[in-house]
C-alpha cells in the first residue's frame, strides 16, 4: 500500500505545530509528538521542486528559530540528549539538514539564529566521551546516538558547502578538530575485522554502516572547510595522534577476520574502501601540516626524543618501513581495478609520509633534538642508518633515510661521525649508485653524499670510498637522466665539492696539506678513469658533456665550476707535482674545450651583477690554464671567440654568493665575446667589480698579451693585438690613476708582461696555501687570486651557537700569524658583535670549547693549534709589490691603518668585557683586554725593535698601565720574552680559582687556588676557563657589568687618550716603514737570512 506524500499545506502545518510545541514543551515535555511532527516535516523537505518552493517559504517563517530552540531545549541539563529526547533531536537535525540543502538563503537564516553553534555543541558533547588518546576500539554508542552524530555532521556539511559565512564560523568554532576526533573514535580505521559480538551486544552491520557514513561525511566537511581556511592548517599538534593512528592498520601483523562484517561482501567492501580513503586523507593532512607548520615539525621530533605516547614520529617510521597491502584484498573476488587503486593509494601515502619525515629533519630546531652524539643511542638516527646499512632494503627506505640524514648532517662533526668507524656509511651509499638504481634512490643517496662532501675534512675519505667512480658509472650524467635535472645538479655539486681544495684541517688535526693532497687525488680521479685510457668516460667529461647539452644556465655554470675546482686542485702545491697521473690529468684538461667552457662561464656570469665570485673563478682558472704548455693559446682562442646565445640569463644563486651591487635584479646585456666581458670588467664603468677581481684580471691579460704568443705554435698575432687593443689603454689609465694600490701594481705588471716573449710566471708554479699562484722563488713571487672572497680569504671564522659567538684564528700551520685579511675581518666582526644587545663578554680562547647554559651571551674568540698568535705574517705581506711606497702618508694608508690603527680602535672601543684565554705563546693586542687567563707554558713577546718597527696597538700605554713601567720597558724596548709566571706577578694575567676542573685532584687539590692554569690540552683548558667565567658571571646584571667597564675605561682614557696613543703610534710606524728598514728585516726573516727572535 502506497504511503501518501505530505502536501505543501501539511509541511506548513507541521512547521506551525513545531512552533506550538516549543511553547508548551517545558510544561508537557511531549517529545514523542515533537519527534513525529519533525519527522513528517523532514521527509517533506527531502526533495525540492514541484509547484511551490516550500524550502524558501518555510525559511522565511519562524521555523529556523523553532528548530534551534527545540534542539537547545532537548540538550538542557546535558550536552547529549537522553534516550527520551534523542529521537526528537535526531528528527530536528534532519529538518535543518534538509531545509538548507543547496539553499544559501536558508543557510543564512539558520546562521542568524545560531543553529551551527547548537549543532557543534551537541557534537562536542559526544567528543567529551572520548578517551584521552585514540583507541583501536570503536566508541560504544547505540544506533540512535550514532544517527544523531551522523545527522549533525550531515547538517554541518549541508550548511557549509560552498557558503563562506558558515565556513568561517565553523572554523572559528574549531569544528574540524571536533569532527576529526569523533570520526576516528566512532570509526577507528581497520578495527572492524577484529570486532567481536556477544549475546547482549551482537555485531550489527547497520551500526557499522552508520559509522562509515559519519566518517565519509566528516572528511567531506573537513575538505570543504580546508578550501576556505586562511591559516596553513586548522589542526594543532594535539591532533597528531589522531592523524597517525590510521597508519597502524597497514602495518603487520594483520588480523584474521571471520566476523559477520567480513563475511558479508555488502558490508566488507565498502568498509575496506573507507579504510583506504581515511588513510589518504590523514596522510595528505600529515604532509601538509609538516610542510606548513613549524610547531608540528618540532612536536613530532620532540615526541620521539622524549618517548612520548603515542610516539607519532615512530609510528610514521613504522609505516614507512613495514606498510603493506592488506592481505585480504586478494582473498575475495574484489574488482581488480578497485584493488589496484587501493594499492596505488597506499604507495602515495607512503610517499607523503616520507616527505613529512624529511621535512621534520629539515627543521633547524630539530637538529639537536633528533641527533644524539652517541648515534647508536639515538632511536631516530640509528633507525635511518639501519635502513641504509641493510643488505636488502626497499627503495623507499633508502630514499627516506638518505634525504633525512642529509638534513641532519649540516654540521661537520656529524658528517665525520657518519663516515668514520664504527658507522662508516659511505660504502653502503656507494654500492647503491648502480646504473639500474631507481632515479629517486640516486636522488637521495647523491644528496646525502653532497651534504657530506661539504665538510672539507672528509672529502678525502669520500674519495677513497670511490664516490667519484660511482658517479662516473651510475649513468646519472647520461642523456636518459636529463629528465631528472635536480638529481644531476646534486651530482654536479657533489663532484664540485670533492674536487674543492680549500686548505682546511682534517678531523684528526693534521695540517691542510695532507687533506688537500687527498683532494688532488679526487681531482685526478675526476679527470681520468682507472687506467688513464678512455677519457670520454671520466666523471669530468660526463659533467661537461651534460653542461654543453643542457639549456639550463645553472647546470652550465655549476658544471663549469667542477672544471674550475679540478684545475685549482691539480695546480695546487699539495701532493707530488711530478706524479705521472697528476701530470696526465693536467695535460688532459689543458685543451681548447676547457678554455671555451671557462670563457663561456665568464661571459655568462657577466650578464648579471650577482655573480662576482663566478667571474673571479673563471678568470683565476683561465690564468692557471694559460700557464700550461700551449694553455695560453687555448685561452686566447676561447677569449676572442663569439659566445653562444643562451635562452635564460642566470636567475638562481645555487652555491653562488650575490655581489651587493646597485641592482640585483636587472639583467645585463651579454657581451659578444669573453674579451668584451674582460674589457668591461677592467674598465668598471659602473663600479660593480671589486679591485681584487680586476687585479686578477690584469694577471690574465698579461699572459694573453705576451709578444711571444704572436709567433709560437702557428702564431696568434691578430688575437694578441685584439686583446691589447681592447685593454691596453684601460691598463695604462689604471696604472696612473689607480682605484687601489694592489690594482695599480697588477696593471703595471700586465703592461710589462706584454713586452716579454715568455710567461711572467715560471712554468713551475703552484697554488699557495691561500690560493694564489706563486713562483718557486720567494723574491719573485707573483700572487694571483688575491680576491678576498674566493682565493685569499681571512681564516678568521665566526660561529654563533648556544648563546656563544666564537671568533677563530685558524692558521695553526703558521702559528696563527695574522694576514691583512684577518685584520680587516677582525675589526669588522668586533664592531658587528658590539652592536648586539645580548652580548656581555668577548672571550678570546681556543676552538674546542662548547657552550654552557650561561644566560649571558659570550663572544668566544679562539685560536687553533699550539700558538695563540704569532703576530703579523711576514711571508704574506708582498713587500716587493709596494716598493713605490716611500712617503709617510702612503705607508700610513697601506701598511698601518688596516693591520694596526683600525683594529686597535675596534678593540679599545669595544663595549663588551674583553677576556683572553691564552693556550700558548702570544703576540698582538693583549693590552686592551680586561681579563687574561693563560696556561703555564704561555709567554709574551713583542719583538718590535728586532723587526725595525715601533710599538703598536696602543701598547706603549696599555702595557705600562697593565704591567708597570719597568716590565713594559723590558717587553717593548728590548723585546724580552716574558714567561707566564712573570705575567702573573706583574698583574698582566689574572689568577683563577681552580675548582673541580679537569686536572687530577691529587696533583692540584680539589680547592687549590691556582695562579696559572696548569699545562693541559686545549680542550680541557678552555672548558676550565669557561667554567670559571660562568661562575664569575652568575647572578650579575649585564647592564651593570658593561656600565662599570665603561666607567673604568673612561678614567683610563682621561689619563691617556687611546685615540691619541693610537694615532701617535700609527704615524710613527708609518715613518719606520718609509725608512725601508722594516721591509728589509721582514724579507730576511722570510728568506731565513736571519733567525726570527721568536
Amino acid at each position: 500500500m502506497a504511503v501518501a506524500q505530505p502536501t505543501a499545506s501539511a509541511s506548513s502545518r507541521a512547521a506551525r505545530e513545531l512552533g506550538d510545541l516549543l511553547a508548551s514543551i517545558e510544561v508537557h515535555g511531549d517529545w514523542s509528538v515533537v519527534e513525529s511532527t519533525a519527522r513528517s516535516l523532514a521527509n517533506a523537505l527531502r526533495t525540492r521542486g514541484g509547484p511551490l518552493d516550500e524550502h524558501t517559504a518555510l525559511g522565511k517563517t519562524l521555523l529556523p528559530q523553532t528548530i534551534s530552540s527545540l534542539l537547545k531545549t532537548a540538550l538542557e541539563g546535558s550536552r547529549i540528549p537522553d534516550d527520551a529526547r534523542a529521537p526528537a533531536a535526531l528528527e530536528l537535525l534532519r529538518v535543518s539538514a534538509n531545509l538548507c540543502m543547496d539553499h544559501d538563503e536558508n543557510r543564512g537564516h539558520l546562521l542568524d539564529v545560531n543553529f551551527p553553534e547548537t549543532a557543534v555543541m551537541l557534537l562536542e558533547g559526544y567528543a567529551e566521551l572520548l578517551p584521552q588518546s585514540p583507541s583501536s576500539d570503536p566508541l560504544p554508542l547505540s544506533d540512535v546516538h550514532l544517527k544523531i552524530i551522523r545527522t549533525a555532521v550531515g547538517a554541518l556539511l549541508n550548511l557549509s558547502l560552498g557558503y563562506e559565512p558558515i565556513q568561517k564560523r565553523l572554523i572559528a568554532l574549531e569544528v574540524p578538530e571536533t569532527l576529526l576526533r569523533l570520526s576516528i573514535a566512532v570509526y577507528p580505521p581497520g578495527s572492524w575485522p577484529s570486532v567481536k559480538g556477544s549475546e547482549s551486544s551482537p555485531i550489527s552491520a547497520e551500526n557499522w554502516m552508520i559509522r562509515k557514513v559519519i566518517t565519509d561525511w566528516t572528511w567531506r566537511t573537513i575538505s570543504g572547510l580546508k578550501d576556505n581556511q586562511v591559516q596553513p592548517s586548522f589542526f594543532g599538534t594535539d591532533l597528531l595522534p589522531y592523524l597517525v593512528s590510521p597508519l597502524k592498520i597497514f602495518v603487520s601483523p594483520f588480523p584474521s577476520p571471520k566476523n559477520l562484517l567480513y563475511t558479508d561482501p555488502d558490508t566488507r567492501n565498502p568498509l575496506l574502501a573507507t579504510d583506504v580513503e581515511v588513510l589518504e586523507e590523514v596522510c595528505q593532512l600529515i604532509e601538509g601540516m609538516t610542510m606548513d607548520i613549524e610547531d608540528v615539525r618540532l612536536d613530532l621530533a620532540r615526541g620521539m626524543a622524549e618517548n612520548e605516547e603515542p610516539p607519532c614520529l615512530a609510528l610514521m617510521l613504522d609505516f614507512i618501513e613495514s606498510a603493506e597491502y592488506l592481505p585480504f584484498w586478494e582473498e575475495h573476488d574484489l574488482p581488480t581495478e578497485e584493488v589496484n587503486r587501493w594499492k596505488r593509494a597506499v604507495d602515495f601515502c607512503k610517499t607523503a609520509v616520507i616527505r613529512s619525515v624529511v621535512e621534520v629533519t629539515g627543521e633547524d630546531g630539530n637538529l639537536d633534538v633528533l641527533w644524539n652524539d652517541a648515534v647508536q643511542e639515538s632511536a631516530f638516527v640509528s633507525r635511518l642508518l639501519s635502513w641504509l646499512q641493510a643488505t636488502q632494503s626497499h627503495d623507499d627506505l633508502v630514499i627516506c633515510a638518505a634525504l633525512s640524514l642529509g638534513n641532519l648532517v649540516r654540521q661537520e662533526n656529524r658528517s665525520i661521525v657518519l663516515v668514520k668507524e664504527p658507522i662508516s656509511i659511505t660504502p653502503h651509499l656507494v654500492k647503491r649508485l648502480m646504473p639500474h638504481t631507481d632515479i629517486k634512490v640516486k636522488h637521495g643517496v647523491i644528496g646525502l653524499l653532497k651534504h657530506l662532501a661539504q665538510s672539507p675534512s672528509i672529502r678525502g675519505i669520500l674519495g677513497d670510498a670511490q664516490v667519484l667512480r660511482a658517479l662516473r658509472t651510475c649513468e646519472v650524467f647520461s642523456d636518459k637522466a636529463d629528465v631528472a635535472e635536480p638529481v644531476q645538479m646534486s651530482a654536479i655539486n657533489l663532484a664540485k665539492y670533492l674536487c674543492t681544495n680549500d686548505g682546511n684541517l682534517n678531523p684528526s688535526g693534521q695540517l691542510y696539506s695532507f687533506v688537500n693532497s687527498l683532494l688532488v687525488t679526487n681531482s685526478i680521479a675526476c679527470v681520468l678513469d682507472k687506467n688513464n685510457e678512455d677519457l670520454s668516460t671520466s666523471c669530468l667529461h660526463q659533467v661537461l658533456a651534460l653542461s654543453r647539452r643542457s639549456d639550463a644556465v645553472h647546470v652550465k655554470s655549476e658544471g663549469a665550476r667542477v672544471l674550475v675546482n679540478v684545475i685549482k686542485s691539480l695546480c695546487s702545491s699539495s701532493g707530488d707535482l711530478r706524479d705521472s697521473r697528476r701530470q696526465e690529468a693536467i695535460k688532459s684538461v689543458t685543451n681548447s674545450d676547457s678554455a671555451t667552457i671557462l670563457a663561456q662561464l665568464l661571459g655568462r656570469s657577466t650578464r648579471s651583477s650577482k655573480h662576482v665570485i663566478l667571474l673571479n673563478e673563471s678568470i683565476f682558472s683561465m690564468c692557471l690554464l694559460a700557464l700550461q704548455p700551449d694553455g695560453a693559446l687555448c685561452v686566447l682562442d676561447a677569449v676572442v671567440a663569439e659566445l653562444p646565445k643562451e635562452v635564460n640569463p642566470p636567475s638562481r644563486q645555487n652555491s653562488l654568493n650575490a655581489y651587493p651591487g646597485n641592482d640585483l635584479t636587472s639583467p645585463i646585456t651579454g657581451p659578444r665575446t669573453s674579451l668584451d666581458a674582460l674589457a668591461m670588467i677592467l674598465k668598471n664603468s659602473d663600479g660593480r667589480f671589486p679591485p681584487e677581481l680586476r687585479a686578477n684580471l690584469c694577471q690574465l691579460l698579461g699572459e694573453l698579451g705576451r709578444e711571444g704568443l704572436k709567433t709560437g705554435s702557428g702564431g696568434r698575432e691578430v688575437e694578441v693585438e685584439r686583446v691589447r687593443a681592447a685593454t691596453q689603454s684601460t691598463l695604462e689609465t689604471i696604472r696612473s690613476t689607480p682605484d687601489s694600490l694592489v690594482l695599480s701594481v697588477a696593471a703595471r705588471k700586465a703592461l710589462e708582461a706584454c713586452l716579454q716573449s715568455s710567461s711572467v710566471l715560471s712554468s713551475v708554479f703552484c697554488l699557495s696555501s691561500e690560493g694564489g699562484v706563486v713562483h718557486n722563488s720567494a723574491r719573485g713571487s707573483v700572487e694571483i687570486g688575491s680576491f678576498k672572497l674566493v682565493e685569499r680569504m681571512s681564516t678568521l671564522t665566526t660561529d654563533i651557537s648556544g648563546g656563544v659567538a666564537t671568533l677563530t684564528f685558524n692558521r695553526p700551520e703558521t702559528l696563527n700569524a695574522i694576514t691583512s685579511e684577518d685584520y680587516t675581518v677582525l675589526a669588522k666582526e668586533l664592531r658587528r658583535i658590539d652592536t648586539r644587545d645580548d652580548v656581555v663578554v668577548t672571550l678570546l680562547q681556543g676552538s674546542f670549547w662548547t657552550s654552557g647554559a650561561n644566560e649571558l651571551l659570550t663572544i668566544n674568540t679562539v685560536a687553533t693549534g699550539r700558538w695563540f698568535c704569532a703576530g703579523t705574517d711576514v711571508k704574506l705581506q708582498g713587500w716587493q709589490d709596494y716598493e713605490f711606497l716611500v712617503t709617510v702618508a702612503d705607508n700610513f694608508v697601506v701598511r698601518v691603518v688596516r693591520p694596526n690603527t683600525d683594529v686597535s680602535r675596534a678593540l679599545y672601543s669595544h663595549s663588551k668585557i674583553l677576556v683572553a684565554a691564552l693556550n700558548g705563546p702570544v703576540m698582538a693586542f693583549l693590552g686592551h683586554f680586561d681579563f687574561i687567563y693563560c696556561v703555564s707554558d704561555a709567554w709574551l713577546s713583542v719583538p718590535f725593535s728586532f723587526l725595525g718597527i715601533i710599538s703598536e696597538a696602543g701598547s706603549s700605554v696599555s702595557f705600562v698601565n697593565r704591567m708597570g713601567l719597568s716590565k713594559a720597558n723590558e717587553a717593548l724596548i728590548f723585546g724580552k720574552k716574558i714567561e707566564a709566571e712573570e705575567l702573573l706577578a706583574c698583574g698582566f694575567v689574572k689568577c683563577v680559582c681552580n675548582l673541580d676542573l679537569t686536572f687530577p685532584e691529587q696533583e692540584f687539590g680539589a680547592h687549590h687556588c691556582s695562579k696559572i692554569f696548569p699545562r693541559q690540552s686545549c680542550e680541557s683548558f678552555h672548558a676550565a676557563v669557561r667554567k670559571h667565567l660562568d661562575g664569575q658571571l652568575e647572578g650579575l646584571d649585564p647592564t651593570a657589568v658593561l656600565k662599570i667597564k665603561e666607567l673604568i675605561q673612561y678614567g683610563i682614557n682621561e689619563k691617556n687618550s687611546k685615540d691619541g696613543t693610537n694615532l701617535r703610534e700609527s704615524y710613527a710606524q708609518a715613518e719606520r716603514f718609509a725608512s725601508g728598514v722594516p721591509m728589509e728585516r721582514f724579507f730576511k726573516v722570510a728568506t731565513k737570512e736571519i733567525k726570527h727572535k721568536l
